[in-house]
């Protein structure tokens, strides 16, 4: 009896050193000793909001047992530790303040504000780190509503390509901290240049259709705002590391100092990125930094930003032709070892921000964006004359033609400034006057490195030079009336641009450009909530767009291309609860001289736009989340109907190419409404996220899009096929005394290993009475690997 008597003390004594509880309570302050109520206590995964006194209580906690504690309040820095008690405890816990409310001001003067009437999606940084293994911007938000993306080395890594509601990336307006990243003269935004730009961002706002005005070129269907880094008063240093199919990985190194003497703060990031490619010789070697220094106050804030990119990608731009695409998926048509863009390009950015109250704010930026770089190519058989060269005479015999090796230039920059002045003479009125004035300057030019046959022909010899340039001025009023449940929104915007170009083209042509344009640009729409949970919107905003500079050059001399017009209606419904959440978005664009390929070509074979006087967009957009144990569920669908009225197709006849003259030199094809091109009537996107254990995450990520029609005629034969793709993410998450955290993670792109394509271009001609195709199709990866390793220190 003793003997069991003793075992039963024994367990009864174990169960108290094991079991025993302890009392955790404690108070959340500011730096100013201000007790902060409302703050988020967190405690081995229990969770308590501070009362009135900024006072919390936690009961029940286990004694000698290491947990997690943090805290979080608005606007302020997150308080973490790793903790053991071993009795009774009282904490007293100071939170210190962010930069953040001073730093936000200089995206907010362009990004869609809470309760507007706008569809929009905002990415914050813990899933854009999430997502982000060395891919370019468009593969880590191809989840969002509406999207669909492409790689033209099949990866993901180099250069990569976008839609939203099939509009494409010349059409999308993206700036970085409000600074406009389009280029000025084409429109285009070319992600490779600014490699890794996800490492340096806090968040990425994509507004569907024409959305809130902002700078630079017009948001003509989205706009996208990505906004970098907000300054830490923390001190701070993370690793990342990726490695996995096609030779690709990723290493990056970013730090913060923390705030120096209460007042200055430097921060860094240093990138560099390769894959060799899905595609042959598809290869891609990316370096990028950004620096950051700045002086922080109560009242005033003053940062200068430096990031700089260096691509050298070999090019895959030709794509797989169709016919080849089934014996070999991975072709290229470039064989020629440097056969490559090599190109450069750093931002400089100097930000001033200064409260002069709570309710008057100044922002100014000013940026300095330097790019320069070439593409080389290998062409044989060129005609000298071509080069406006004279044959070359060898011994007796006359060469008209040789094979070279040429390098197209380009050398650009882009400075200007941006101003926005913030008025909230109270909660229920909100003003914003924005501006900027920027200037353009292009040389575009090509020169021969190399020539079979040479003649007297000087190395390097320059064929062409042209320049371009482009003054913008743009000013806003946008205005936000808070009436407890209704908020009404207005937007004014006027844009002034002048585009001049002059020189000589890469075909000998002379080029002589001058277009100014004036564009008025109004926005008005409400947002009324019914309750916390429910509220609808609606809007109508309208956007102006300037022809780029191919589509001056590549005009009829008698036929000046006429800018573009976009008349957006959306209207929506949006419900929001703690476990779930639901967007319906209905839309109308409505396109007045959309700017399309037809087919058509000029005087010298380049294929030339055309006005198409009607067109429009119509879709419903659907956004669900909901929160089921420990699953989270994210899913968007898209449906839409993308329609040129009164579209006629121009299709070359090959047996009159010699006479332009001829009526027969090409033939056209009436075919009423048509589908607009790369514009899927379906697009749906789900994240399945199931937290496995207290360490361990996994997702699967599902994208389909619809068909998507290659020209504007709807027929199958020049089409993309539907396509469903799965990735699965498997995540750890470690924290540790001595580090602040370990992530490791696995990722399995397109687990199914489904064979699809995502982009394509086609020529149609007629020969001999029939009609044939040359086309290029991009071949995305099948299933391929990535694992990445990250330590914040």
């Amino acid at each position: 009896m003793k003997r069991i008597e003793l075992i039963f003390t024994f367990f009864i004594l174990l169960g108290n050193v094991l079991f025993a509880q302890v009392k955790v309570s404690g108070t959340v302050y500011d730096q100013d000793s201000t007790k902060i109520s409302g703050a988020k206590v967190a405690l081995d995964g229990k969770t308590i909001i501070t009362d009135q006194y900024g006072y919390f209580e936690f009961q029940n906690v286990k004694k000698n047992k290491r947990v997690l504690l943090s805290v979080e309040f608005k606007n302020f820095e997150e308080y973490r530790k790793l903790v053991t008690f071993d009795s009774d405890f009282v904490l007293n816990i100071y939170l210190s303040p962010k930069t953040t409310e001073l730093s936000e001001v200089v995206i907010k003067s362009v990004r869609a504000p809470k309760n507007s009437p706008f569809a929009y999606t905002t990415i914050k940084a813990d899933e854009i780190e999430k997502q982000n293994t060395g891919q370019d911007i468009p593969f880590i938000i191809k989840t969002a509503p509406s999207i669909t993306y492409s790689s033209d080395a099949g990866t993901g890594v180099g250069y990569t390509n976008m839609f939203i509601r099939g509009v494409d990336i010349t059409r999308i307006n993206v700036t970085i901290n409000g600074v406009p990243l389009n280029d000025p003269e084409s429109h285009g935004v070319w992600w490779v240049d600014v490699p890794d730009i996800a490492a340096s961002s806090n968040s990425i706002q994509i507004e569907r259709g024409v959305g809130t005005s902002t700078n630079g070129t017009g948001s003509f269907g989205a706009s996208l705002n990505i906004q970098t880094n907000v300054l830490s008063n923390k001190p701070y240093s993370q690793i990342d590391l990726s490695y996995g199919s096609f030779n690709t990985y990723r290493s990056t190194l970013k730090f913060g100092t923390g705030k120096i003497n209460n007042h200055f703060i430097f921060e860094g990031r240093v990138s560099n990125t390769h894959s060799d490619g899905y595609i042959d010789r598809g290869w891609a070697n990316l370096k990028s930094f950004q620096l950051s220094g700045a002086y922080v106050n109560k009242k005033t804030t003053v940062q200068a930003i430096v990031s700089s990119g260096l691509e050298i990608t070999y090019q895959a731009w030709y794509g797989v032709p169709k016919d080849v695409l089934i014996t070999n998926r991975t072709y290229n048509y470039y064989t020629y070892d440097n056969q490559v863009d090599h190109y450069a390009q750093t931002h400089f950015q100097f930000i001033v921000n200064h409260k002069f109250s709570d309710k008057f704010i100044l922002n100014s930026t000013s940026f300095y964006i330097k790019g320069k770089g070439y593409y080389e190519q290998y062409k044989d058989d060129e005609s000298y004359s071509d080069y406006g060269l004279k044959p070359v005479v060898l011994n007796t015999d006359t060469v008209f033609s040789t094979d070279l090796i040429r390098r197209k230039w380009l050398d650009n920059d882009f400075f200007g400034s941006n101003l926005n002045l913030f008025y909230n003479p109270s909660d229920k009125l909100k003003f914003v006057l924005g501006g900027s004035l920027s200037r353009y300057i292009g040389d575009h030019f090509g020169r021969i490195i190399w020539m079979q046959y040479a003649g007297d022909t000087p190395i390097r010899y320059q064929w062409y030079n042209n320049t371009g340039f482009k003054n913008e001025f743009n000013t806003f009023f946008k205005t936000m009336v808070n009436l407890d449940k209704l908020h009404i929104y207005t937007d004014l915007q006027y844009r002034v641009i002048s585009y001049t170009a002059s020189g000589i083209d890469d075909d000998l042509t002379t080029i002589s450009l001058d277009h100014p344009y004036n564009f008025f640009n109004p926005k008005l729409g409400v947002n009324y909530g019914f309750n916390k949970k429910n509220s609808v919107y609606a809007s109508v905003a309208v956007a102006h767009r300037e022809p780029k500079r191919d589509d001056f050059i590549d005009a009829p001399t008698d036929k000046t291309p006429l800018p573009e017009r976009l008349i957006d209606y959306e209207l929506g419904y949006n419900f929001s609860s703690a476990i779930s959440s639901f967007q319906l978005n209905l839309y109308y664009m409505d396109y007045s001289n959309q700017l399309i390929l037809t087919g058509q070509i000029n005087d010298v074979g380049s294929p030339i736009v055309t006005n198409a006087p009607k067109s429009f967009r119509r879709g419903v957009e659907m956004v669900y989340s909901q929160k089921i144990a420990f699953i989270n569920w994210f899913a968007n669908l898209t449906l839409s109907q993308n329609k040129i009225l009164n579209f006629i197709e121009y299709v070359d006849n090959w047996d009159y190419w010699d006479d332009p003259a001829n009526n027969e030199y090409q033939y056209t094809n009436d075919l009423g409404t048509t589908d607009i091109s790369f514009s899927p009537s379906i697009i749906a996107s789900s994240t399945i996220e199931a937290k496995l254990t207290k360490f361990m995450k996994v997702a699967l990520i599902s994208k389909y899009v619809g068909r998507q029609y290659l020209d504007n005629t709807s027929s199958i034969d020049r089409s993309l096929n539907p396509y469903f793709v799965n990735d699965l993410k498997i995540n750890t998450h470690f924290e540790t005394n001595i580090l602040k955290s370990i992530d490791f993670g696995i990722s399995i792109n397109n687990v199914f290993n489904e064979m699809y394509e995502t982009y394509a271009w086609v020529y149609s001609y007629y020969y001999q009475g029939q009609r044939y195709a040359m086309d290029g199709y991009f071949p995305q990866a099948g299933r391929n690997y990535m694992f990445n390793l990250k330590i914040k220190f």
